[in-house]
C-alpha cells in the first residue's frame, strides 16, 4: 500500500506584500521496497524559499516497517532540516 502527506514549513516574518518569506512545501510518497518489510519514501519539493540540497528529490529508505515507517523518516528528515519553523502536515492515513 503506497501512502502519501504534504509537508509545509513555514516561518513567521511577512514581506512587504504580506506574503510568508521562509516557505518550504513537499509531497512525500511512501511504497514498499524491494525486500519484505521494507520501504522507500521519495520527498519531492513543490515549493521552496531556498533549497535543502541541488536536488529537487530526495529518496529515505526504511529496512524494516515498511510505507509507514519510511513515511516517518523522511518526516525526521524534512524536520531536521527545518528547525525552529512551523509545519502543517495533511491527513493522516
Amino acid at each position: 500500500m503506497a501512502l502519501h502527506r504534504t509537508m509545509t514549513y513555514y516561518g513567521a516574518e511577512h514581506n512587504d506584500q504580506d506574503l510568508l518569506t521562509v516557505w518550504y512545501h513537499y509531497l512525500v510518497i511512501a511504497g514498499s521496497g524491494t525486500k519484505a518489510g521494507s520501504g522507500v519514501a521519495s520527498i519531492i519539493t513543490l515549493s521552496q524559499a531556498k533549497a535543502i540540497s541541488d536536488a529537487s528529490s530526495r529518496t529515505i529508505f526504511a529496512k524494516d516497517g515498511g510505507p509507514a515507517t519510511a513515511l516517518a523518516k523522511a518526516e525526521e528528515f524534512l524536520d531536521h532540516h527545518h528547525p525552529g519553523l512551523k509545519k502543517i502536515v495533511s491527513e493522516r492515513d
